[in-house]
């Protein structure tokens, strides 16, 4: 039953998020900007959402993954807050355009990609969060100075001609980063929850062709822009199914894995022992039923003495040379007798 009501409930989730995507590509006819805002700022909520999970969590926390990734995602978080701010038609800066906003795209895309590798790399060590966060803030603060400050960053696009060969060349950079975290977080599935790996992995492997699709449009408005947008939002659900509702719904399998993975590991061992020991307490009666049967077969009777020579054991055959039974012997000596 409960199974059923799970389904159910995925299934309402999917097509509640089926229903919203193609409302949101209902809508890119009438107001593309529109459709742009909500796709960005769907993603950026999920990337905060990871933050601030990963962020309250930090001190006892248990998933290097969720905590290297959560705490990165706020730099990202910004970069495309930026973006979809400079993004052409919003009033929000005086300087946005297309190229702008191709610029800090191109820089968020390969921050993200990078730090997905590292987050997978460092998936059996335990992430110094304040450190991940000063670097994450370096690098943020470096990206804008160099687009806004000095104005070093090549150029992504130009009006009239598309995107240049940087651009493009950054996207396929950020592509076989991606595809190196594929390799390396399936390498290192056994650190998440089988539910969260798969969920994650896929996630990730979408940011593959969204990243192809945006190194082949020719104006910021067009279909492979927009294609490009709606796999970067289904590649963020599934992140955000992922790792904030299985971190809310179910803590101890996500936060707590490694405790997890320790307790079973002991549980197996101590498994083991007791298999072991069963083992050996059969093999100790079995030879003691042989070794009792060996001296009922035998013609004479054998006995067990203490330190003080009193008897403590003796063969059933005792009773035929001295006329008491076994059990009348106990305690005394080749004297008493």
């Amino acid at each position: 039953m409960s199974r059923r009501i799970l389904s159910s409930g995925r299934l309402a989730e999917f097509g509640l998020f089926a229903a919203v995507v193609i409302g949101l590509g209902a809508t890119v006819r009438h107001n593309y900007l529109m459709f742009h805002s909500i796709a960005e700022l769907f993603s950026i909520a999920v990337a905060c959402a990871v933050f601030i999970i990963a962020w309250n969590a930090r001190f006892f926390n248990e998933s290097p993954f969720l905590s290297f990734i959560g705490i990165s995602l706020a730099s990202v978080a910004g970069l495309d807050l930026v973006h979809t701010m400079s993004f052409p038609g919003m009033p929000m800066l005086e300087s946005a355009s297309t190229n702008l906003s191709t610029q800090i795209w191109v820089s968020a895309r390969l921050l993200q990609a990078g730090s997905f590798l590292a987050a997978a790399l460092m998936a059996n060590t335990q992430a110094k969060v304040n450190l991940v966060l000063a670097w994450q803030a370096m690098l943020f603060a470096a990206i804008l100075l160099a687009i806004f400050a000095f104005g070093i960053f090549p150029t992504c696009f130009v009006e009239g001609v598309g995107l240049t060969p940087f651009k493009i060349y950054a996207e396929y950079a950020a592509m076989a980063l991606t595809a190196l975290t594929l390799v390396v977080l399936y390498r290192q599935r056994r650190t998440m929850g089988g539910g969260v790996f798969s969920a994650v992995f896929l996630g990730i492997f979408l940011m593959i062709p969204q990243e192809i699709a945006f190194t082949l449009y020719n104006d910021a408005y067009d279909a492979l822009n927009t294609l490009g947008h709606l796999l970067k939002i289904l590649s963020y659900f599934l992140l955000y199914k992922a790792i904030v509702v299985t971190a809310i719904r179910d803590p101890y399998n996500s936060v707590f894995l490694r405790l997890r993975r320790s307790e079973e590991a002991l549980r197996e061992h101590l498994s083991g022992l007791e298999d072991i020991v069963a083992q050996r307490t059969r093999e100790a009666r079995e030879g003691e039923e042989r070794h009792r049967a060996l001296l009922e077969c035998a013609s004479d009777w054998f006995w067990e003495t203490d330190a003080q020579g009193r008897f403590i054991a003796l063969s059933e055959r005792s009773a035929e040379t001295t006329g008491r039974p076994p059990a009348a012997l106990l305690g005394l000596t080749h004297a008493d007798l």
